[in-house]
């Protein structure tokens, strides 16, 4: 029987900046870029986790993070096998310091780009809804969401 895997992923801001990374592997020759973050080892937990990935994909060092939304999807890999994956997902503050590629990883490259540029990228779709929900928070516009609106006004 398989399983959901868990990861954990962070959204770093900068400005108008936010930090990606890029997909060393894909099964179609074009490279995905994501947020920097991955697996919960066993018994690993779940910040130590974020600030390990982080540590290892971008050379920063984690300084606090909070959680921004959880999201979970099912898809079907080439080879026709099905993957559930569980992200937690959290907006991170980083201590200063140089950007650093990881050696022999899931990616090969990390950088920060404009939002402006997202856009264009050829980006996963949970990093797109995790950067557009943490630039919603960062304008205090996350209250206004509509399914949280929906909530609320349900358990009035």
């Amino acid at each position: 029987m398989n399983q959901p895997t868990t990861r954990v992923y962070g959204v770093a801001l900068r400005g108008d900046e936010v930090l990606l990374v890029r997909s060393r592997h894909s099964f179609d020759d074009q490279k995905i870029w994501w947020l920097p973050g991955g697996g919960v080892d066993f018994r690993e937990r779940i910040n130590d986790a974020l600030a390990r990935e982080f540590l290892e994909e971008t050379g920063l060092v984690l300084r606090d993070a909070a959680l921004l939304m959880v999201d979970d999807d099912e898809r079907e890999r080439p080879d026709g096998e099905i993957v559930h994956t569980v992200r937690l997902i959290y907006v991170v503050a980083l201590n200063e310091g140089e950007l650093r590629h990881e050696a022999d990883g899931t990616t090969d490259m990390v950088t920060w780009i404009s939002v402006d540029e997202v856009a264009a990228l050829r980006l996963a779709p949970y990093a797109r809804r995790a950067i557009e929900a943490a630039l919603a928070a960062r304008r205090g516009e996350f209250l206004r969401d509509a399914v949280l609106q929906r909530v609320f006004a349900a358990s009035l």
